[in-house]
């Protein structure tokens, strides 16, 4: 039916049409990507939502009663971290908005649970907050990543092609001089990459929570 409708171009509501089906289509195949999540183990990679004509790979990094805790598998965007901190970043209001450029259905997205995100503001002091997708913190990192070269990847197809690339943390470093904690694509190694205020694009991987117990 999509192909028919591409094949009209812009004849009456075609357009209309041809979104009408790719929703569908997208539907229908987070649906069997949702029916697929079971016996997940850590360490197992799923399939979860949709990213332009793709499915979403996500490594399952914790498993706790029915939640997984899951990071994806690639890079799928280059951002600015954009602020002083976690809770005022940029990449952290880019990511729980609707610009992100991550598909999921009404289904998934009550999957998807709400976590306490902990951060450390510019006078060191924890804060936290709320959110649906985040990034990994410095111990996060070095709890779920205890071999560095466990965290080499390749970015995805659609961003620049395969070679390695760093991806950001939450966690900017203390001082006057505050940088954003960075993962090497090459060792896995983490070190201090940007100015957190700069231009620099960085790579990013969203985390989150999957409570699979919402789809039953």
């Amino acid at each position: 039916a999509y192909d028919l409708f591409y094949k009209l171009g812009n004849y009456k509501d075609s357009k209309k049409q041809m979104d009408n089906t790719k929703i569908e289509m997208d539907n229908a195949i987070i649906e069997t990507q949702i029916s697929n999540l079971k016996n997940i183990n850590v360490g197992d990679v799923i399939k979860f939502g949709i990213y332009g004509d793709e499915d979403i790979e996500w490594q399952v990094l914790d498993k706790k009663d029915n939640e997984i805790f899951v990071i994806t598998k690639y890079i799928y965007s280059y951002e600015q971290y954009g602020g002083c901190d976690w809770k005022n970043s940029s990449i952290r209001e880019k990511l729980n908005s609707d610009d992100v450029v991550f598909y999921f259905n009404k289904d998934a997205k009550a999957m998807i649970q709400t976590t306490n995100v902990i951060y450390k503001d510019e006078n060191g002091a924890e804060k936290n907050t709320a959110d649906k997708l985040f990034l990994l913190s410095v111990d996060e990192y070095n709890k779920y990543f205890k071999n560095p070269s466990e965290a080499k990847f390749t970015p995805a197809k659609n961003n620049t092609g395969y070679h390695p690339s760093c991806w950001m943390l939450r966690s900017p470093t203390s001082g006057l001089l505050r940088k954003v904690e960075c993962v090497s694509g090459v060792d896995g190694e983490v070190f201090n990459s940007i100015d957190i205020c700069d231009d620099d694009y960085v790579g990013v991987r969203p985390a989150m929570w999957i409570n699979l117990e919402k789809y039953n």
